[in-house]
């Protein structure tokens, strides 16, 4: 409102009640289709009395690939992921793989800090990458040292997807399941579910809140806005137990990695601290924050009764 009052246009208190009513419907229009969405304000001298001024309120919902070009864009590396494989990915797969390769299906793969090290120790490799500058990254890499990556350049929850249902002994997302909203981090579980071989694993890190804390409303979708949805354990619990995933390890991400990753690797990233503890979302905090990046693994259980 006070926009208004310096361009010496002061509204009316009931053109300021309605431009508040406005402004919310907006706002909570823009959340529901993107927590990146931009609220627009466009104003000009009004046609019929230049001294009054005609407004218009929209809101902008960028696409994934439209964020991550404008963050790549201002990176001040082409790898500003990091260029080594998380010591998780490489434990859990080297694990899994004791009678031999396994099928992995890198979701969210940026330019392949973990899908090319998987292909090099001859797993099967999958990649879904739908930001077209990693993408074009990955598929480079992979030519050049003809590896054998099957990229799909999507959105792994196309109905369209080519990706093979059930056909997955380790599906990994990482650092992927804090730029989903809350809603559709829930219609994600599914789907990965379904891509999941008989007892296969998913592994995903996500932010969890600490048990003494009680998110509210206003921390939960603040936290969508800046790369830190996060998660309590209760309701993860009942995302994913009625899909028969069951939590196999939970590990704090800096922790393990710190003590895992060579020495030269760590920290993966400039940013990388900060963010996993939490502090995108509660930066001005000293100490701990209430929320933390953790490893999770789930192995899937069968849903099918034992015939006799």
């Amino acid at each position: 409102m006070r926009l208004f009052d310096a361009l010496d246009r002061p509204l009316e208190s009931a053109e300021r009640a309605a431009m508040r009513r406005a402004f919310d419907d907006c706002v909570a229009e823009g959340f529901a289709s993107s927590p990146y969405a931009r609220f627009v304000l466009a104003y000009r001298p009004a046609d019929s009395n230049p001294l009054a001024l005609d407004c218009t309120m929209s809101v902008e919902s960028p696409s994934l690939d439209e964020q991550y070009q404008d963050w790549l864009e201002g990176a001040a590396s082409r790898q500003p992921f990091g260029t080594h494989p998380d010591a998780m990915v490489v434990q859990l797969a080297g694990a899994l793989a004791e009678a031999g390769p396994i099928r992995v299906l890198d979701v969210g793969a940026g330019s392949g800090r973990n899908a090319l090290p998987l292909a090099r120790a001859a797993h099967a490799v999958d990649a879904v990458e739908p930001v077209a500058a990693l993408a074009g990254q990955l598929r480079e890499a992979a030519r050049a040292e003809a590896l054998e990556i099957r990229l799909f350049e999507e959105d792994f929850m196309s109905e369209q997807s080519a990706l093979d249902a059930g056909g997955y002994d380790l599906v990994v997302l990482s650092e992927v399941s804090p730029h989903f909203s809350r809603r559709d981090f829930g219609r994600a579980l599914p789907r990965l579910s379904r891509l999941l071989a008989a007892s296969g694993t998913l592994l995903f890190n996500a932010f969890i809140a600490k048990r003494s804390y009680r998110p509210d409303a206003v921390a939960q979708e603040t936290a969508q806005s800046v790369w830190s949805t996060f998660f309590t354990r209760d309701e993860l619990e009942v995302l994913t137990s009625p899909l028969g995933l069951v939590l196999a390890r939970d590990e704090a991400c800096v922790e393990f990695e710190r003590a895992n990753l060579p020495k030269a690797a760590w920290p993966p990233t400039s940013w990388y601290v900060n963010w996993a503890q939490g502090r995108n979302l509660f930066g001005s905090m000293s100490g701990d924050t209430p929320i933390e990046l953790r490893w999770l693994a789930y192995r899937k259980q069968s849903s099918e009764r034992p015939t006799k």
